[in-house]
């Protein structure tokens, strides 16, 4: 996401100040992009479902060959720790085929 999204990271920071915690990952492969969202801040069984699920997509999508990229001060770096829902977003680069 170069250059960055500033309606998305002004609205992510206003939910921030009302007290949610939204979170994303974005997969990006050759059939374009899912957004999967969670919201750490909310103590409900479907809440933490989406975490869940946020954890398992970054799991398998390491397994699959795929790297995966935290934002960090604004910028996106190679992350090779465990999921932490902490972080506001992560992307999954998938690996390029051909050759």
């Amino acid at each position: 996401m170069a250059g960055g999204d500033t309606k998305s990271r002004a609205t992510r920071w206003q939910l921030a100040e009302a007290g949610c915690t939204m979170a994303r990952i974005i997969v990006a492969n050759r059939h374009g992009h899912q957004i999967v969202e969670y919201d750490t801040a909310t103590d409900t069984e479907e809440a933490r479902r989406t975490v869940e699920e946020a954890e398992r997509i970054l799991q398998e999508a390491r397994e699959q060959g795929c790297r995966v990229s935290k934002l960090v001060d604004g910028v996106h770096v190679i992350d090779d720790s465990p999921f932490d829902p902490t972080v506001e977003e992560y992307q999954v680069i998938a690996p390029l085929a051909g050759g």
